[in-house]
């Protein structure tokens, strides 16, 4: 499946869609964030005494909701932190490349 996605299988296209693009941009974000909302929505829950009779129902509701938390919090810090830091790196390093002609005579 791996190698299929990577030799250009789109799922019917469902993979070159902004959305999926989107959270390919915001994936780095969301590995890092998904693990702290989710342990404070589960330790906030549990705190309240609601986490032990949210069934299956309300368990997966709050999923749903730390799922779309994670993925705000991840497209702001992609837009505030990691777009500016990369735009002005490649800006900064397209001046200070060596030419492959230099490098080897």
């Amino acid at each position: 499946l791996f190698a299929a996605v990577v030799g250009g299988l789109s799922v019917f296209g469902l993979l070159h869609t902004r959305a999926a693009l989107w959270l390919g941009d915001i994936s780095y974000g969301i590995y890092l964030i998904h693990g702290l909302v989710l342990y404070a929505t589960l330790s906030a829950l549990r705190a309240s005494g609601q986490l032990s009779s949210l069934g299956m129902v309300g368990y997966g509701l709050a999923m749903c909701g730390v799922a779309a938390v994670v993925v705000a919090l991840a497209s702001v810090s992609y837009i505030c932190l990691e777009l500016p830091i990369m735009t002005r790196l490649k800006k900064w390093s397209t001046g200070r490349r060596i030419p492959v002609a230099a490098k080897l005579a």
